[in-house]
């Protein structure tokens, strides 16, 4: 009699391996230079409560010690896997990152941002239960270190009103978004584009068959450092100037009201005339034209 137990136990066990297995997630990240943000990074990643996830980090040819960080981390935690491709910039990264996951639902979180413990197992349960998303979101805080102010962002949560965001901003943090890799591979990847990587990819998502969403939860926070590499070496009307063409790009593309093309030709002219409004002023128009909720405070 103990044959049929002994199939039952290894029958039971072999489910929950499945099981581990059917629940995983690829978390990616591509670090330049980021030695100084990757413990608090892995801080809230390594303790999330869905804990059966691997975590690709690309090394994108970083001077400083981020490798060596990386390397501690990865010997600290077998999760972890750290690649170094070179220096092929932040498209490729996050395209040479997911060609290295083994799993089906990837998110992305960047180094200098942290995930709430909960973001995982909120994301990939959405996902697992609705199965025409590709792509979801959340609420988040965007922290300006510059100007010490703290905005709590709430995207609208369904798929119609995100598509009417799309021409107007980035409906929400990238750093934040999970998405599924048959989406990703649709789209035939990230675009290799300088800035607004994010809603190139989002757009091109769009044109295929899968639907977005966002999670009324708040799941993290975006941090906008005046010293990153991003706002160091492109300036702010050459990043505007993107977002443009990506905005003419989604209304051409995804059939939206023509109307809408009053929002990059706002944006056009917010990049010769944003110095000279004042904070207030220039919280109320981004509220307005994003169609993004947001409370504000200032940084403890």
């Amino acid at each position: 009699q103990s044959i049929p137990l002994l199939r039952v136990f290894n029958y039971c066990s072999c489910k929950k391996r499945q099981i581990m297995i059917n629940s995983k997630v690829s978390v990616i990240t591509t670090v330049y230079n980021g030695e100084k943000y990757i413990y608090n990074c892995a801080r809230l990643i390594l303790k999330q409560d869905h804990e059966n996830f691997e975590w690709i980090i690309v090394n994108d040819g970083s001077n400083d010690h981020s490798q060596n960080v990386l390397e501690e981390l990865q010997k600290k935690d077998s999760r972890v896997l750290v690649l170094n491709p070179g220096r092929i910039g932040r498209a490729k990264a996050l395209n040479y990152a997911v060609q290295h996951c083994t799993t089906d639902y990837i998110a992305q979180q960047d180094i200098d941002d942290i995930s709430y413990t909960r973001r995982l197992s909120l994301q990939y349960n959405y996902l697992k239960e609705n199965l025409e998303v590709g792509v979801i979101g959340g609420y988040f805080y965007q922290i300006n270190q510059k100007t010490k102010e703290k905005f709590l962002r709430k995207p609208p949560t369904n798929h119609n009103e995100i598509l009417r965001i799309i021409p107007r901003a980035i409906p929400f943090a990238h750093t934040i978004a999970m998405f599924r890799r048959a989406a990703w591979m649709d789209a035939g990847g990230y675009p290799e584009i300088d800035t607004a990587i994010d809603l190139g990819l989002w757009i091109k998502i769009m044109k295929t068959k899968w639907k977005f969403a966002v999670i009324p939860e708040l799941l993290g926070e975006h941090f906008d450092h005046s010293s990153s590499y991003f706002n160091k070496h492109y300036k702010y009307s050459y990043r505007q100037k993107i977002m443009i063409k990506l905005q003419i790009s989604s209304i051409t593309n995804l059939g939206l009201p023509k109307l809408m093309y009053i929002f990059p030709i706002l944006r056009y002219i917010n990049i010769y005339t944003y110095k000279y409004l004042p904070k207030n002023t220039l919280r109320y128009l981004r509220s307005k034209m994003c169609g993004i909720k947001e409370v504000s405070s200032i940084v403890d």
